[in-house]
């Protein structure tokens, strides 16, 4: 009977560590799962916006247009999604140009409509409260 009592015990605490070791490995799977994830998005921004005010998606427009500003500045404009869903309408229909107006010459980013269609984009931002 003593004998019975103590399997007994043993089995119960066998039972009770094996719940826990199990218990501890899915933890520990969903941990290494979550950390790939995790570095993916920090090294690539995926999921990442950009806080830009007006003034400032304005200026990259206007620079683009003009041929001016830096050689990457047009990427980085149209690279990152902007926090404030009103520019990033623009960033979108900036982005949508060379697909709506296609460019007639190799280099181009769109036709001479498609930039028009930019100017006129950052005059309405400008007489916007955005």
């Amino acid at each position: 009977m003593e004998r019975e009592r103590a399997n007994s015990v043993v089995g119960d605490r066998v039972q009770f560590i094996a719940r826990g070791l199990g218990a501890f490995a899915v933890a520990a799977v969903a941990v290494l799962a979550a950390i790939p994830v995790a570095l993916i998005g920090k090294v690539t921004g995926w999921g990442a916006t950009i806080d830009r005010s007006k003034e400032e998606v304005i200026t990259y427009i206007e620079n683009f247009i003009a041929g001016e500003g830096g050689d990457w500045d047009w990427d980085d404009f149209t690279s990152v999604p902007i926090a404030d869903p009103r520019l990033e309408r623009v960033r979108q229909q900036c982005l949508d140009a060379p697909e709506l107006w296609p460019p007639v010459q190799p280099g181009q980013y769109c036709n001479h409509e498609g930039l028009s269609e930019l100017s006129k984009l950052a005059d309405g931002l400008r007489r916007t409260d955005v």
